[in-house]
């Protein structure tokens, strides 16, 4: 390997994979939440149907898929561009792991329907587009899919329910992760770490991982952490990869992914 591993370094690893473990469980068992639970009252305020459990179910899947992507690329059992890879299953994991909190999270009901709406309107926005790119198409290759007009009226109606119920556009992601980042300083779950300290880094890692994810005009990429040999030589502009912060950016996913999956049991399973 091409940098030395300490020891919180392999601690950080094994509680990643005990992490992925406990995330996955939940998400396997959890899917409709038991009837009068808090997370089935915020379904019946949300617009549409089940929109806050589907939301926090939705944002949870991604951020397993991007946690054992990163724990795939890490075995490295694959000849991958590992250096933009990384960034890209850090950025999936991270962003998946905070709607999930972000949603899930507040006391009151009021403030995660509000979310839960906004996360609904921001994904419903991509859907529609995806959609209507699709139906202009005369062939898809890949399968015999077809977007009707019908299909199309019904979820642009659903959006104008959800644009007046959120007040016109949803928050941006940089506000999300803002208050996410807000809500960790003030939460006891993170009583004993330097939560000020953890909040800038959680809004770094999340700058950073957005900034591996893009193109080359972003000058953030990395090289192959696992690589022995360097392409020093490379016209692409790169930073050599630290595989502590490798490491880190994923344990922070996983601990803010693992903490929301632990509150949506408590408000999704009776007593």
């Amino acid at each position: 390997m091409a940098q030395y591993l300490d020891d919180d370094d392999y601690e950080a690893l094994d509680r990643i994979d005990q992490m992925v473990s406990d995330i996955r469980a939940t998400a396997d068992s959890l899917t409709v939440p038991d009837s009068g639970t808090e997370l089935d009252q915020d379904d019946e305020e949300t617009v549409g149907e089940r929109t806050a459990s589907r939301v926090v179910s939705a944002s949870i899947t991604s951020a397993l898929c991007g946690l054992q992507g990163f724990q795939a690329l890490w075995a490295g059992g694959e000849k991958l561009q590992r250096g933009t890879t990384f960034g890209l299953v850090h950025r999936t994991a991270l962003l998946g792991a905070c709607e999930a909190f972000w949603v899930i999270r507040p006391d009151d009901r009021e403030s995660r329907v509000r979310r839960a709406n906004a996360s609904a309107l921001r994904q419903l926005n991509d859907e529609i587009l995806s959609k209507e790119d699709i139906q202009t198409m005369d062939r898809l290759f890949q399968d015999d899919r077809e977007v009707t007009d019908e299909e199309l009226e019904g979820l642009r109606s659903i959006r104008t329910d959800l644009t007046h119920a959120v007040g016109g556009r949803p928050p941006s992601l940089t506000t999300m992760f803002k208050e996410v980042a807000s809500d960790l300083i003030s939460d006891e779950f993170f009583a004993d770490e330097d939560v000020e300290h953890f909040s800038q880094v959680l809004r770094s890692q999340w700058r950073t991982s957005s900034a591996d994810a893009h193109g080359a005009s972003w000058q953030h990429r990395f090289s192959d952490p696992l690589a022995e040999d360097q392409e020093y030589d490379s016209p692409v502009v790169k930073r050599v990869a630290d595989l502590g912060m490798v490491i880190a950016k994923a344990y922070t996913a996983a601990g803010i992914a693992r903490y929301a999956a632990h509150i949506w049991e408590q408000r999704a399973i009776a007593d």
